[in-house]
């Protein structure tokens, strides 16, 4: 198994009978998903695709994405896992740094590549089918496994670009096995799990549900995330196990009476990608008290997960045991070590602030052709994650903001995450972000983008009042903007600099 078409085959040999794969239209058991693989890996070699090339998956989440993700890696080639809904440019620049050969994607493939350069509207194109166990697979004759060495590129993510230009991270077969391992070990599936592809199959954070391939747990696909279409998929499915994003949480929350009969099948949850507020992680498990919950804190040079907080820790947090832990990501996995450092690379105590930095088997070895990028990612062997954090005596973490997201105003540095924390805590708050933007005279104007309950209107002056006392004054936020929703990337994290685009000028509420 030191591969992933070596874990497949795994699976199929000890969990052969049993369901890999449902939809509405029935189910596949693993060995029948193998043999699909071996058809469609066919099919990408009729077209053209060789062992070593990369290929651009641009799909809605469904069965046939999965199993052409394995069929590349079955006949030795590195699939590329794109967005479809970027810009055509950005699809562009992405197809360009990692050098794609063939397109493959859903019945809106025509459309996507309509749209982009000649170059690249040329390339070889293999549609899928969006939801159906269709046949199409066996009109192309199957071919036989590939083999490659565990320390070699499987597939190619590009980070989310919350502040600027994607960046490729390749990650090998044995770096994406060993995290599968790590999770599988500290978050352990029941027998006869049913996990939900819900988080974006072109984002790293998948990766979390495709370590069902080890312990031969059946998958549902969810192609698009709506809180009635999440209900339905988890009743519909008996679904025990899926990872969400916080947004998604907090809409699912907003809705109607029957949410814990709706997902009754529930047993499992994991949640990820940016931080949920202590209130909401309260209700969510007042009204799915059956529901074992679990956060997770990674990124995709991580494969993805660096640490969890098991649900054991909620528990002793919400019953005021621990309090302290609804603000933790967890301790670190098996085999990863984590430190936290000074500007000048001194490692530091429990409790003091500075760079998380980290160390494992999961670890990626560098960007894509971007030798300035990767070395400035690592000092020595330990990667550096770019977020600020620090480490209690207990060995839990705490992210506290992105190094880049820090604020330097008259030689303070302001932590948007902690105003944050204050003012969710207001009544009418529902979520907020907050920015700074230039002011007269070169000064810094902190800004807070709101999202209220019911649409209320919160001034600027009711949200100083409110953060009066609880946090220091120059970090209060001396404008409030009102809007309907913070603009967010693929996978839930508010983009800031969209922000900062969009309400760097605007008027106090």
């Amino acid at each position: 198994m030191a591969t992933l078409s070596g874990a497949l085959v795994r699976a199929a040999r000890l969990f052969g009978s049993q369901v890999a794969a449902i939809n509405e239209h029935g189910s596949l058991d693993w060995q029948s998903v193998l043999m699909r693989v071996r058809h469609v890996a066919g099919a990408l070699v009729a077209h053209g695709l060789r062992p070593g090339v990369t290929f651009a998956v641009l799909s809605a989440n469904s069965h046939d994405y999965a199993q052409v993700l394995f069929a590349g890696l079955w006949m030795g080639a590195i699939p590329v896992p794109i967005n479809p809904r970027l810009a055509a440019p950005e699809i562009a620049a992405i197809m360009q740094a990692a050098d794609v050969r063939l397109l493959a994607g859903g019945k809106a493939l025509d459309d996507v590549v309509g749209k982009l350069p000649a170059q690249f509207a040329a390339l070889p194109r293999l549609v899928l089918d969006d939801h159906c166990f269709g046949e199409w697979p066996l009109a192309y004759a199957p071919v036989a496994q590939h083999h490659v060495a565990s320390d070699e590129i499987a597939l190619i993510y590009f980070t989310s670009g919350t502040q600027g230009r994607p960046k490729g991270v390749p990650l090998s077969h044995q770096q994406i096995l060993a995290n599968m391992m790590q999770v599988n070990l500290a978050w352990p599936r029941t027998a006869g799990a049913v996990c939900l592809h819900v988080a974006p199959m072109f984002h790293s954070a998948d990766l979390l549900m495709f370590s069902s391939v080890v312990d031969g747990a059946a998958n549902a696909y969810l192609g698009s995330f709506s809180p009635a279409s999440f209900r339905d998929a988890v009743a519909r499915y008996g679904v025990t196990d899926t990872m969400l994003v916080p947004a998604m949480i907090g809409l699912l929350l907003r809705g109607s009476d029957g949410l814990e009969t709706d997902l009754a099948s529930l047993q499992r949850l994991i949640y990820g990608a940016s931080p949920m507020p202590g209130p909401r992680i309260a209700e969510l498990m007042q009204r799915l008290p059956k529901v074992r919950l679990t956060q997770g804190y990674g990124l995709s040079e991580t494969a993805p997960l660096l640490t969890m907080l098991s649900h054991a820790n909620h528990v002793a947090a919400v019953s005021g045991e621990a309090p302290q832990w609804l603000s933790s990501c967890g301790q670190p996995l098996a085999g990863i070590e984590l430190r936290i450092v000074d500007d000048d690379g001194r490692e530091l105590s429990p409790l003091e602030h500075g760079e998380v930095q980290a160390r494992g088997p999961n670890v990626f070895n560098g960007y894509l052709d971007d030798e300035t990028a990767t070395l400035s990612a690592f000092d020595g062997e330990w990667f550096r994650t770019g977020d600020v954090g620090y480490l209690d005596e207990s060995g839990h973490l705490y992210v506290v903001e992105r190094k880049t997201n820090v604020i330097k105003r008259g030689g303070e540095k302001i932590l948007p995450a902690e105003v944050e924390t204050v003012i969710n805590e207001h009544p009418a708050v529902l979520e907020c972000a907050v920015i700074a933007v230039p002011g007269r005279a070169h000064e810094v104007v902190i800004v807070a983008v709101l999202v209220t309950r019911d649409n209320l209107l919160v001034t600027s002056g009711e949200i100083r009042a409110h953060c009066q006392g609880r946090i220091a004054s120059y970090k209060i936020p001396r404008r409030v903007v009102c809007v309907d929703e913070l603009p967010r990337n693929s996978v839930g994290k508010v983009t800031r600099f969209v922000l900062s685009d969009r309400y760097g000028a605007s008027r106090e509420a």
